[in-house]
């Protein structure tokens, strides 16, 4: 069994993951939309059962629904260490909008990795994941403080880009 698991592919383990959380119908499908989606990088950091659920969060975002979140603590990870991944439809996140919100928020910024994950016949898609210091008297990784975190997150961005839509529109008026 473990030499069977060691020739399998990263794409194997997608494929087979896929079908095994979602049914062999759908899983099937998103493992031909997904299955060469991912780059060499995302491959490397991330084992295929955490893609599976990274699709499904990119998955849920279309047009009106412009950010998928998701803050978790890696096992690996030490005390007050946390990642916050972000998913994004189209463009990518301009790092100096989202830096001082994650500051204000109460973390420090300590990576950001980005992968561009392109599936057949969609626009791009983005996973953003940030290391996060925090340092506090609490564990912030409590379920309601990681709610919290992400809506807290969500309306300052939608809060942001109105702005800067906004602006964009009176320039062109202008």
């Amino acid at each position: 069994a473990r030499l069977a698991d060691a020739v399998q592919s990263w794409n194997d383990r997608l494929q087979a993951g896929l079908r095994e959380h979602l049914g062999e119908e759908r899983g099937s499908a998103l493992f031909l939309a997904y299955g060469d989606a991912f780059p060499a990088g995302y491959q490397d950091d991330f084992p295929a059962r955490t893609a599976v659920r990274d699709i499904e969060h990119l998955e849920r975002l279309d047009s009106s629904t412009e950010l998928g979140m998701s803050l978790y603590s890696p096992l690996e990870s030490a005390p007050g260490r946390l990642r916050f991944k972000v998913y994004r439809l189209g463009e990518t996140l301009s790092l100096s909008q989202v830096l001082p919100i994650l500051e204000n928020m109460g973390v420090e910024v300590e990576d950001e990795r980005p992968y561009l994950v392109e599936r057949r016949g969609s626009a791009p898609l983005w996973i953003h994941d940030f290391g996060l210091v925090y340092v506090g008297d609490e564990s912030p990784d409590r379920r309601g403080v990681r709610e919290l975190f992400q809506d807290t997150f969500a309306m300052v961005w939608r809060g942001r880009e109105g702005k800067t839509k906004k602006k964009k529109t009176q320039k062109k008026i202008k």
